[in-house]
């Protein structure tokens, strides 16, 4: 009987004597052979469930990774929202400008507020009289929000898109610039 890693290697015989002892060496090398590839079937098993873990740790890496980029990205753009009327307050709170200078300064301020700033443009429609961004167009990709001045309503505020974007919220806006064009149609309406 020869051990090795699986068990025991038995070879008899009904013979007295009849295994020389290079017969028994070959035996307990075939043993050691064995033994080795066990070994190794075991390591190899060892490794391939290290790889399946490896895998599903890496794949929740990559999720937790994304959604850390989504929410870096979302912070970036509450941020730019933020900006905007921080800038539009200060705008509308000037006392050495001229209403209708206001009003333009603010219909420029808009634009950088938005998710595709580089496309954006602002109209401010104020009791009959339009205040328009610099490049503004009239498009079909138009947010507005009415300005009201008490219980009277006194004109819109709106932004366009000068190209086509994916579809969002509301249309080709995020639900927040639904929110910004309120907050600030309500900072106008205070003005």
């Amino acid at each position: 009987d020869v051990p090795f890693i699986g068990g025991t290697l038995a070879i008899n015989s009904t013979e007295e004597d009849a295994f020389t002892q290079r017969d028994i060496e070959i035996l307990e090398r075939f043993s050691q052979v064995i033994s080795e590839a066990c070994r190794r079937r075991d390591d190899l098993g060892a490794l391939e469930h290290r790889n399946r873990e490896l895998e599903v740790e890496i794949t929740e890496r990559k999720q937790v990774e994304e959604a850390l980029q989504k929410h870096s990205h979302d912070l970036g753009e509450r941020a730019k929202e933020q900006r905007c009327l921080y800038a539009i307050s200060e705008a509308a709170g000037r006392a050495d400008i001229s209403q209708e200078e206001t009003l333009h300064l603010i219909a420029d301020l808009i634009p950088p507020g938005w998710h595709y700033p580089e496309i954006t443009c602002a109209r401010i429609s104020w009791k009959g009289r339009e205040y328009l961004s610099r490049g503004f167009l009239e498009t079909k990709w138009r947010l507005a929000s009415d300005l009201s001045v008490g219980d009277d309503q006194v004109g819109t505020v709106e932004v366009n898109y000068l190209e086509e974007k994916p579809k969002l919220a509301e249309g080709p806006f995020l639900a927040e610039e639904r929110n910004l064009i309120d907050a600030i149609a309500g900072i106008l309406g205070r003005f």
